[in-house]
């Protein structure tokens, strides 16, 4: 994490700005901001004694996939809350999206939760709470479950993922009012034993539930 988008000034301090966030896996897949007054901060020993990045409706990172686009089926866990404001009202908060015009990994909008990759798959009704999102991009066999329980399966589209906007939807609007505790992304269709290996992993280290996806 830097403040700064040419990642040379570390942020570490409760209220830091964060400008930049390194991929943690082996391929180059970092997201920036270059303007300080649209970048999340870092916020300390919010969860479980762990850092967010916290949203304010106004901030996201952004990059492209240094490997190119990853296409379906694709995987990706967040840790995340928004805001009780934002739970209520009747605005679009996307957690995460694409680089890939039409593509939304996962967002709120009026009272219910969804995903989007070029068709809409709806859940059910949003919330303040921290969760565990779980989302499978595949096709026809798309689905997402927050916490282990089930949110909605269907077609949601086959659009790749291009890159990577963290707290926002690709045109860097919608932008999420909450925190963001971690994300992961997988190219691949995960078994149900990883799917619950990696959600149990998520509710242990940020003491939350996850309840196993049968």
């Amino acid at each position: 994490m830097y403040q700064d988008a040419a990642k040379i000034i570390p942020a570490v301090a409760d209220g830091d700005v964060v400008g930049a966030s390194e991929n943690q896996g082996s391929d180059v897949h970092d997201i920036t901001q270059a303007v300080t007054a649209d970048k999340p901060t870092l916020r300390l020993n919010v969860l479980n004694g762990h850092p967010v990045f916290r949203f304010d409706g106004t901030d996201d990172l952004k990059g492209t996939f240094g490997g190119g686009a990853i296409a379906q089926p694709n995987t990706i866990l967040a840790m995340a809350q928004l805001s009780v404001a934002g739970a209520g009202d009747a605005n679009t908060y996307n957690l995460c999206d694409s680089m890939t015009t039409g593509r939304a990994a996962l967002y709120k909008q009026t009272a219910t939760w969804r995903i989007y990759a070029t068709a809409v798959l709806t859940g059910g009704l949003a919330d303040a709470n921290w969760n565990a999102w779980l989302t499978l991009f595949n096709g026809v066999g798309s689905q997402f479950w927050h916490n282990g329980v089930s949110e909605a399966v269907g077609a949601a589209g086959a659009s790749a993922m291009g890159g990577l906007t963290l707290g926002a939807s690709d045109a860097q609007t919608n932008e999420w009012d909450g925190d963001i505790a971690e994300l992961l992304i997988y190219a691949s269709n995960l078994s149900t034993a990883d799917q619950n290996q990696v959600g149990q992993y998520l509710a242990t280290k940020f003491g939350t539930v996850w309840t196993d996806i049968p």
